[in-house]
């Protein structure tokens, strides 16, 4: 079978040796820092199949490709581990203000006094959605005590209350209650704007929004008016248009801002390759 490769592993290919590398592809082997658009999907008439090693495909026309039978195979748990990590460390960070304190600390000053903070123990943690990454997140800081809210409208109150301090809410309800948020769905047109001026004028003065899924869940502009009038705090990975991010964080000491780095764990990278890699595989042989 011939194949395309649109990824940024050089060494990808390593990867599916036993396929003959052709300028005329029936598979397109890609990650998420390539877009596959209609046109240069175009370009490829003969592709009948994709093997997108992320998580996300957003980054795919997905309109096209049903038009054209393209099927597409992904990789929906291998990079779960590393963001959740991501997102613990970002709460932790943020919560203790670890960024503030080794700037201040590189500057030249010793200000214990101001870095006085909660505890990750005393905060409820709002998880929007419940799948893969969240479930994992919910593990993790179960050993701090946290308490947690969580909406998801695919899952029953019975899959989400797994726990005493577990609690399966409505949208509003979260975010007036929690004092983190942590958004943890896909890029779609039903999720886009997900969070905006409305969603952020209920949260607790001084909550944590996280953002590790998808630039455009969270509405920067709206986001940045509360980060300026010192009302939210924000830990953010991802971006509307990466890689240009809005300039206006810069200057902001509330946000903690990271290069869409959160699955850039060996073992995430690897494992996401040979995820959907198995996924392709499993479906020809079945």
């Amino acid at each position: 079978m011939k194949i395309k490769f649109m990824h940024h592993n050089p060494e990808i290919s390593r990867y599916f040796s036993e396929y003959e590398e052709s300028s005329y592809p029936e598979v397109i082997v890609a990650g998420a820092k390539h877009r596959l658009s209609a046109e240069e999907l175009n370009e490829y008439p003969s592709v009948k199949f994709i093997v997108q090693c992320s998580n996300g495909l957003n980054t795919i026309d997905l309109g096209y490709c049903k038009e054209k039978g393209i099927k597409i195979f992904n990789a929906p748990f291998a990079n779960a581990n590393a963001v959740s990590e991501y997102v613990v460390g970002g709460i932790l960070s943020l919560v203790r203000k670890l960024n503030l304190a080794d700037r201040t600390i590189k500057s030249g000053k010793w200000e214990r006094e101001k870095f006085f903070s909660r505890e990750v123990k005393d905060l409820t943690i709002g998880l929007i959605g419940f799948g893969n990454i969240a479930k994992l997140v919910h593990r993790k800081l179960r050993a701090f005590d946290c308490k947690f809210l969580v909406v998801d409208p695919f899952l029953s109150a019975e899959q989400i209350e797994i726990d005493a301090c577990t609690k399966k809410v409505e949208h509003d309800e979260l975010l007036k209650g929690a004092d983190v948020i942590s958004v943890h769905v896909p890029l779609v047109d039903a999720t886009r704007n997900l969070l905006s001026e409305k969603d952020f004028s209920l949260m607790k003065e001084d909550a944590i929004v996280l953002n590790s899924s998808r630039g455009g869940i969270i509405n920067e502009n709206d986001l940045i008016k509360y980060l300026e009038n010192g009302k939210l705090n924000a830990v953010l990975d991802v971006f509307v248009n990466e890689p240009s991010v809005d300039s206006r964080f810069f200057t902001l000491d509330n946000v903690l801002l990271s290069p869409h780095m959160a699955s850039m764990s060996s073992s995430a990278q690897v494992n996401m390759i040979l995820e959907a890699k198995e996924n392709f595989e499993k479906f020809l042989h079945d």
